[in-house]
């Protein structure tokens, strides 16, 4: 079902660089991230470098991780469900981008036994969701959506909502 993360088929990433080792202890000390002893399975992490120079630890879970999961049937909405549908009419538009939306959402403890990673020498556990696992996006968009039911002029996509109004004062009040 998984691939074993000591197996030679797991592309373990070396973690050496001194921004991806802050960014490993950041997310510890937020609880994003659990060091565990053991594990019979994890993805190993990918680290990307953002614009902004700081780090995005992201994990590989195409390994196996992602078809243990079922997919969460949420209808991600189109650009017409959002223009057409809740934002029609509107004359002034802002654009709230949510930081690190995800991780706002603790996942059960069934959850947190798939959301297991490697560097090389050290496991953890994301006790958060993560983008990246595959439920991820409808398991967010449901949430998302919950919170701005029955805000007019207001609609998301995944971490990104968007507000309009028909004034600037409409825009910044609603």
């Amino acid at each position: 079902m998984f691939e074993d993360a000591t197996s030679a088929n797991s592309s373990l990433m070396v973690i050496t660089d001194e921004k991806t080792s802050t960014e490993i202890n950041r997310l510890v000390s937020t609880q994003v991230l659990t060091l565990i002893d053991h594990s019979e399975w994890a993805a190993a992490i990918v680290a990307i470098q953002k614009i902004s120079g700081t780090i995005q630890l992201c994990a590989d879970y195409s390994t196996g991780q992602n078809d243990a999961l079922e997919q969460r049937q949420q209808p991600l909405p189109t650009p017409d469900d959002i223009y057409l549908q809740k934002l029609n009419g509107g004359r002034y538009f802002s654009q709230l981008d949510l930081a690190e939306a995800c991780v706002q959402l603790e996942v059960d403890d069934d959850a947190k036994q798939l959301l297991k990673i490697s560097t090389h020498q050290v496991l953890f556990r994301f006790d958060r969701l993560r983008f990246g696992v595959k439920s991820a996006p409808g398991i967010f968009q449901q949430c998302i959506d919950s919170l701005i039911a029955g805000l007019d002029g207001t609609a998301a996509y995944l971490d990104d909502i968007l507000v309009t109004g028909r004034t600037m004062t409409n825009t910044t009040l609603d």
